[in-house]
């Protein structure tokens, strides 16, 4: 082989591969998963009797958030600490709930 047949071969060579990468770069890409939203409302609720009066005491939490999320950054997995329960206060009884 010539030295001209060489400096041919190895440019279409690279002229090929230029075009398959233009191709695929071109290309689009497969469309990601949907981002799952965290929850913006959290309700939870606690019920206590008092010892040394008997009054029953219901302590209500909501939490609502307003803030979005940046699309760019990946969804966070839900918070199970919004199903937790809350804790006792340290002189109070908490009441069996009913179903």
């Amino acid at each position: 082989m010539s030295r001209r047949q060489i400096a041919l071969l190895v440019l279409f060579v690279a002229l090929l591969h230029g075009g398959v990468l233009l191709f695929f770069a071109k290309s689009r890409s497969l469309p990601s998963k949907p981002a799952v939203p965290r929850p913006d409302f959290i309700a939870r609720e606690a019920r206590w009797v008092d010892e040394e009066t008997g009054e029953k005491l219901v302590y209500r939490e909501f939490r609502v958030s307003t803030r979005l999320s940046e699309p760019e950054k990946p969804a966070r997995p839900l918070e199970i600490s919004a199903q937790a329960p809350l804790p006792d206060p340290p002189s109070l009884t908490p009441i069996e709930s009913k179903p």
